[in-house]
């Protein structure tokens, strides 16, 4: 018997690309993310993402890559657009090509956010510190002026390592960048401390910003001997 050969049944002819969608996200002062869904439509397919300014005529474009011939699904594509300028209105189309011809989509837009503002870093400043030592006790007051909202602690100790003594701490919640009084007690401990001999402080002064930042001060601080 005669043998038959039947030609070969050639793939689906090569349509032009399909972009069903497209999207941005992720927009800041300088930069945006780009999205899109190209379907190549069986043949290899090029796609590049373009941006301009609104009201300005030349596309520029951010990124584009190549996909393999063969491929009939769609498939997620993103680019990013950088070195944009603060509170500028953009628009965005998505081209997509392949031997069939060309398609693009156009319509989408955003507008870049401000320059965000730098969050200043913490400082403090400590002044007009004043001792007062009665018959029963003894302390310390100061001034201590901030630069933001936050926890404020003082420490006054002697010596170092595991000979380190703390005479007195005391706390306080800064509400706003202001000036706050602060008291540090020594308590009879420091009284019959200065009735011998004269206590030399090292005094520490924290602020913890509710940005997260910290700063401290230390200062050396020597109250006379009373009897």
């Amino acid at each position: 018997a005669a043998l038959l050969v039947l030609p070969a049944v050639s793939s689906a002819a090569t349509e032009i690309p399909n972009i069903p969608t497209g999207s941005v996200s992720n927009v800041t002062a300088t930069t945006a993310q780009l999205s899109a869904v190209v379907n190549p439509n069986g043949g290899e397919t090029t796609y590049n993402f373009q941006i301009r300014r609104t009201g300005t005529t030349d596309w520029e474009t951010v990124s584009g890559a190549v996909l393999p011939a063969g491929t009939n699904a769609p498939v997620p594509v993103t680019a990013e657009a950088n070195l944009l300028q603060p509170e500028t209105a953009y628009q965005v189309r998505v081209v997509a090509g392949n031997s069939a011809g060309e398609i693009a989509l156009d319509g989408l837009a955003f507008r870049t956010l401000a320059t965000p503002t730098p969050t200043p870093s913490a400082s403090l400043s400590v002044s007009s510190v004043k001792v007062k030592v009665g018959k029963e006790g003894a302390y310390f007051t100061s001034r201590v002026t901030v630069n933001s909202a936050g926890s404020l602690a003082q420490t006054a100790t002697t010596g170092s390592g595991k000979k380190m003594r703390t005479w007195c701490r005391t706390m306080t919640t800064a509400r706003t960048a202001a000036t706050y009084s602060l008291k540090c007690n020594l308590g009879s401990k420091g009284r019959r401390y200065l009735k011998k001999r004269p206590l030399a402080l090292t005094v520490q002064t924290t602020l913890r910003a509710a940005t997260g930042a910290s700063v401290a001060d230390t200062q050396q601080l020597t109250i006379k001997r009373r009897r």
